[in-house]
């Protein structure tokens, strides 16, 4: 064998030995990246919050998760993510991380957007100052943009009306940190419209109604002087009776409603004499807007109130109501109820 034939078997040699310490350091890299995946997050609690910034380096978070002892070496989840390309995938955010949670799982998490959302309740009978407040006031939520006076919010918030008096629907409502206040009252309207108008194509046929409007405007004065489900559909009967015969309805909120922040919280017999467009005491029909927002059974019950002559009632003091066809009854009720307190 000469020289060339040695050379050719050295070659052959130190091409199999590259190979095979190729494979053997490819085997050692899929074994760090499957034992990195099936890594367990480990935290001094059940839970935490993390914070991705936008614009964050895969560098960067790899590095504040190990200074936050959750993981055990910055490079192990920064090769494990360049391994299976999630190096630019990792989206903005609020996430949620459980103690145990497997790194892959998380990072799973990271690509997908899935952050942490938040639960905040929207409480029918309320009036849409007060619920703008707590959305103003709720952790998370910001406002990018001014909201216009409350004559012009209904159109702002896309209704067909301008007022944006009872403008939404109470309901639980999930938002993210960072989201738009704007966002979640548009959701809330939409879902208001959607039921005002479900509740308006099943209304008896009889309403002494003219519009969706009006049947939301009812809604809210039932939603203020009703203390149960069934009262509802029993207070929204006496305002249809009232509305039929053209009887002012003598609803104490809508009183108060008109008062605005002059209202100290006792409601004189003098505060009914005084005239705004919400008196009605002092004025006929339908106040002008909604005074609070209304819940699904409220506008189920201006929609269908049940049948009666009701034309009266008044407050039990046990969140019931005593109902009365004639001023008659109605006296004796007041008697027997608020005057014998």
């Amino acid at each position: 064998m000469g020289n060339q034939g040695a050379s050719l078997i050295r070659l052959r040699l130190a091409v199999a030995m590259g190979v095979v310490l190729g494979l053997i350091l490819f085997g050692g890299l899929a074994f760090s990246i499957s034992e990195v995946r099936f890594e367990p997050i480990t935290l001094d609690s059940s839970e935490r919050l993390l914070l991705v910034p936008a614009g964050q380096s895969l560098s960067e978070l790899s590095s504040y998760l190990e200074s936050e002892g959750m993981i055990e070496a910055a490079w192990k989840f920064n090769a494990f993510a360049r391994a299976i390309d999630a190096a630019g995938q990792i989206q903005a955010g609020e996430y949620r991380v459980r103690q145990g949670e497997l790194l892959g799982a998380l990072l799973d998490r990271l690509r997908s957007g899935d952050v942490a959302t938040y639960k905040l309740a929207l409480v029918e009978g309320k009036p849409m100052a007060a619920v703008i407040e707590l959305l103003r006031s709720t952790d998370g939520i910001v406002f990018d943009e001014e909201l216009p006076e409350m004559e012009a919010l209904g159109t702002w918030l896309g209704l067909p009306w301008p007022h944006g008096e009872g403008g939404i629907l109470p309901d639980t409502y999930v938002y993210r940190r960072g989201e738009d206040g704007r966002a979640i009252l548009l959701r809330a309207a939409q879902a208001l419209e959607q039921t005002l108008m479900a509740a308006w194509s099943e209304r008896q046929s009889d309403l002494p109604l003219e519009s969706p409007y009006e049947l939301l405007i009812l809604a809210s004065l039932i939603e203020k002087e009703s203390g149960t489900a069934e009262d509802s559909y029993r207070v929204g009967r006496v305002f249809v009776n009232r509305l039929d015969i053209g009887m002012r309805l003598q609803a104490d909120p809508t009183v108060i409603y008109g008062m605005g922040n002059t209202f100290t919280g006792d409601l004189l017999r003098k505060h009914l004499r005084q005239d705004t467009p919400y008196n009605t005491y002092t004025r006929k029909g339908l106040p002008p807007t909604p005074i609070s927002i209304v819940s699904r059974h409220s506008l189920k019950a201006a929609a269908n109130p049940v049948k009666g002559t009701w034309k009266y009632f008044v407050a039990r003091g046990d969140g019931t109501s005593e109902f009365s066809t004639t001023l008659r009854e109605h006296n004796q009720a007041v008697r027997t109820y608020v005057l014998r307190r």
